[in-house]
């Protein structure tokens, strides 16, 4: 039997998150753009993935549409 494994990331922070407002659904912001930041967030990203071996798999990515997911994923 398939082992299914789902990893939930939440998505990068906005400008609004970084005010202390959270949006919910009804407000749709960009991601703040930060170069460190992203970096940081790939190398976590791919580290996790050669260490729970899904590199060479066949994964499913599945997102929000706003705006901030969709950015993230």
């Amino acid at each position: 039997m398939k082992n299914n494994l789902i990893i939930l990331v939440r998505h990068l922070p906005t400008k609004l998150n970084k005010n202390g407002i959270y949006m919910g659904s009804k407000l749709d912001e960009d991601i703040e753009v930060n170069e460190k930041r992203l970096d940081t967030f790939n190398k976590i990203i791919s580290s996790m993935c050669q260490s729970l071996e899904l590199c060479n798999t066949n994964t499913t990515i599945a997102t929000s549409p706003l705006k901030r997911c969709v950015q993230t994923a």
